[in-house]
């Protein structure tokens, strides 16, 4: 029998330091501003640009801090930060599940190199007037193994990448270790890609057919527990079910998955707090928002309408937000659907905790 999963609260990074309880409240925005890269290419592109982090307060060393790149360090400083809310010391059986973008060491724009505005000569010009072997480098030996050693875990180390499926693995993976008894805790969450010309043209696949697109840099993380209560603190929520699958390329299976959430049992004559969807493109918005019926469509929340697309900070971010309508109630469930890349979707049931 599974185990309860405890959920506490964690950081999430937004830019223009902009708090995520400020936007599900209404009380705050998050601005953008037109993708320069983007427009060589006769695209309209948005983004919200994180500001970089310096880790002295997280007690990384100085050639941590020098060496380490820049959306390592937001991924450092969120994971780092939330663990020593809880924690002040290593703990046995603890685990690290993170979802990462991939990185670009250059990060400059140059419009004087493209010939035509097609996404062929950016590239062409990317690789030949700059240095390919440097770009899309996976963060994997880097920002975990630092987060790990700060935070002083030194259990299971798991990392997917790049895109929102990696942060939807990241946290079910989590789920299912602390629910099948092999880890106590676990940090889960993950960063979303740096923005950069190169990262325009390798997920060129997700924007290309897609009109003012937004993208966000962020991060985000949560601590998952078997323990209601960690220093002091009270978990806010309860994972009572997560489950993932890959969708048919029609409506009628996202429908069906829908469905098996509207119906499971355990919501049943339950109050549901609120609906998060994450990751879903206009189509998805429009099948799940029906499939919902009109009380669940009323509490739907439209997480990327709000934050942008953050890619591998997604899930976490979700349920950070979850956990932030959770916070007043005194029982209700929280779903949160998340969808992923090449038809991956996800599905959590987090309840308010009363233990």
């Amino acid at each position: 029998m599974l185990k309860p999963v405890y959920l506490f609260q964690g950081e999430t990074l937004l830019a223009q330091n902009t708090s995520l309880e400020s936007l599900l409240t209404h009380k705050g925005r998050l601005m953008s501003t037109p993708f320069e890269s983007a427009d060589l290419i006769n695209h309209s592109i948005f983004i919200s640009t994180l500001a970089d982090e310096n880790l002295k307060d997280v007690g990384a060393e100085r050639m941590v801090r020098k060496t380490s790149e820049r959306q390592a360090r937001w991924l450092i400083a969120s994971g780092v930060r939330t663990w020593r809310i809880y924690f002040n010391e290593p703990q046995n059986k603890a685990g690290l599940f993170i979802g990462l973008g991939t990185v670009d060491c250059d990060e400059e724009d140059n419009p004087e190199l493209v010939q035509e505005p097609t996404a062929e000569c950016l590239a062409t010009a990317m690789l030949e007037e700059r240095r390919p072997l440097v770009c899309l480098a996976l963060l994997n030996s880097s920002a975990t193994s630092h987060i790990a050693q700060l935070a002083g875990i030194t259990g299971e180390n798991m990392s997917f990448s790049p895109l929102l499926s990696a942060g939807l693995n990241a946290l079910c993976e989590g789920y299912f270790a602390i629910a099948e008894g092999r880890l106590k805790h676990a940090l889960c969450g993950g960063g979303s890609q740096k923005i950069t010309p190169w990262s325009l043209l390798a997920y060129e696949s997700i924007w290309a057919n897609q009109d003012n697109y937004w993208l966000s840099e962020a991060a985000s993380f949560f601590i998952a527990s078997d323990e209601p209560r960690l220093n002091q603190h009270a978990a806010i929520g309860v994972m009572r079910q997560a489950y993932r699958a890959r969708l048919q390329n029609n409506a009628h299976a996202l429908t069906e998955q829908v469905n098996r959430i509207t119906g499971s049992p355990l919501i049943e004559n339950q109050h549901v707090v609120k609906v998060i969807l994450v990751g879903a493109n206009l189509e998805q918005q429009d099948i799940t928002l029906h499939a919902l019926g009109d009380e669940l469509k009323s509490r739907a929340v439209v997480l990327d309408s709000y934050v942008g697309n953050t890619m591998a900070a997604a899930t976490a971010i979700a349920c950070n937000s979850a956990l932030s309508y959770l916070q007043d109630a005194e029982q209700g469930f929280v779903i949160v659907i998340a969808f992923g890349d090449h038809a991956e979707f996800g599905m959590f049931l987090i309840e308010a905790n009363n233990d």
